[in-house]
């Protein structure tokens, strides 16, 4: 097995940003997706270089998904040594070498989900996944787990570079994602219903501008309904201020400067303190730790939209997913309102790709639907494997009836006739 950080050997090795034939044996691997998105994306998806920084539980999950997918490369970065490793990040063995770090055995267990992945491990701190070098390699940052500060710095070191950006993090029943696409072009497909029964399809070709995280969390919500915002957007303010100044998580004891810190940004926002309850703030400070389901809830929306990212199908969410047990369901925030935007033909173009400020709920069925594809009910692969699986019950009933039904019926068959036998005997 070849070492973190090496490419593994006989594996697809596509030309960045250059989409190649899928092989024979890749698309039958891929046939279900293929079904879901098409062969296009599946050939956008399979160039595509996705970097990891931070391998949290979040991170974790992201990365299962998008590889099961079948992304071209997944790099992560964490020198994080094994023996500190989250519990929550189920990609660490509990047999790893306690000198080796919490990248590294993320890829060998990734390595062995899909061998037409390349997966590596790159060398030293988070820092390193931040440098133009590393950057430039890549088409996509993911960073996971980080305080503000570190998100601010990686979003202008993509914007700088030309990469996408996605950030994202969980503590306690709390969990959020963020993209910065920078100009995104993608396309929709429509389903049109003909009137002999059968059904076209129509590509339609839209572009987005995304903020910046500075610009996303710090625009002013003078003349916003607060009632069509989350309250976990509200947290994620109070809390990137603590950490903008502190450069670190907020912990338990930092439950009076993290409402110091709220009633600041409150009033650099332009709204009332109060709509945010301090009960909110002390429980976001205590609650340091993620919850596993939490992780797979907020990480299939993110490796979803990683994937549509990528394969440049589909509206992606722009900008904000929030996800809080407290109110029950995901939301998305587009975070600064296009009247805030600084140019009145965004607002329009915006408005008429149907994107609008403000909470569009995600019922969790759906978010559950995107933890895989291989999920993802598809009426024609169904039917397609009908056969396969009648034959499987088949041969399960057969053998069933082997075992279990005829030993019964033996013996049955056995007493009525020992029995009857018994019965001519004493006649005669």
């Amino acid at each position: 097995m070849a070492e973190p950080g090496q490419e593994q050997q006989g594996a697809a090795q596509p030309a960045a940003g250059q989409p190649q034939e899928l092989t024979e044996h890749e698309a039958a691997i891929y046939d279900r997706q293929l079904r879901v998105w098409g062969v296009e994306t599946q050939k956008r998806l399979s160039a595509a270089r996705v970097l990891i920084a931070g391998c949290t539980g979040l991170a974790a999950e992201v990365a299962k998904n998008i590889v099961l997918a079948g992304v071209g490369s997944v790099t992560l970065a964490d020198d994080t040594p094994c023996s500190a490793c989250p519990p929550s990040n189920f990609l660490v063995p509990a047999g790893a070498a306690a000198n080796s770090t919490v990248a590294e055995a993320c890829v060998l267990t990734l390595r062995e989900m899909n061998p037409f992945v390349q997966v590596s491990a790159l060398p030293g701190p988070l820092s390193a996944a931040l440098t133009p070098e590393a950057l430039c390699r890549h088409d996509l940052l993911l960073l996971c787990g980080q305080p503000a500060s570190s998100v601010a710095a990686a979003d202008a070191a993509c914007r700088q570079a030309g990469v996408a950006f996605y950030a994202g993090a969980c503590r306690g029943i709390y969990g959020w994602a963020f993209a910065d696409l920078q100009e995104h072009h993608y396309v929709v497909e429509k389903k049109e219903e003909q009137a002999d029964g059968s059904a076209s399809k129509s590509a339609e070709e839209h572009s987005e501008r995304f903020a910046s995280w500075g610009e996303a969390l710090g625009c002013s919500l003078q003349g916003v309904s607060l009632k069509r915002l989350s309250k976990l957007y509200l947290l994620l303010r109070a809390a990137a201020r603590f950490e903008q100044q502190h450069e670190r998580f907020p912990a338990a004891a930092d439950a009076e400067q993290l409402a110091a810190a709220w009633a600041a940004e409150a009033g650099a926002a332009g709204i009332d303190a109060a709509a945010l309850p301090a009960e909110a703030l002390s429980a976001y400070a205590s609650d340091g730790d993620d919850m596993p389901a939490i992780n797979a809830i907020v990480g299939g929306v993110l490796a979803n939209e990683l994937i549509k990212a990528v394969g440049r199908k589909g509206a992606p969410i722009n900008n904000f997913f929030l996800f809080s047990l407290l109110e029950g369901a995901g939301a998305v925030e587009r975070m600064p309102p296009p009247a805030n935007l600084d140019s009145i033909a965004l607002v329009f173009a915006s408005l008429a790709a149907g994107s609008n400020m403000g909470k569009a709920p995600i019922r969790l069925k759906e978010v559950v639907y995107t933890l895989s594809p291989f999920e993802q009910s598809v009426m024609s692969g169904l039917w397609k494997d009908l056969p396969h699986k009648a034959a499987h019950h088949a041969a399960n009933l057969r053998d069933a009836v082997l075992f279990c039904v005829l030993p019964i019926v033996g013996i049955s068959y056995y007493c009525a006739d020992f029995k009857e036998k018994e019965k001519q005997h004493h006649r005669y």
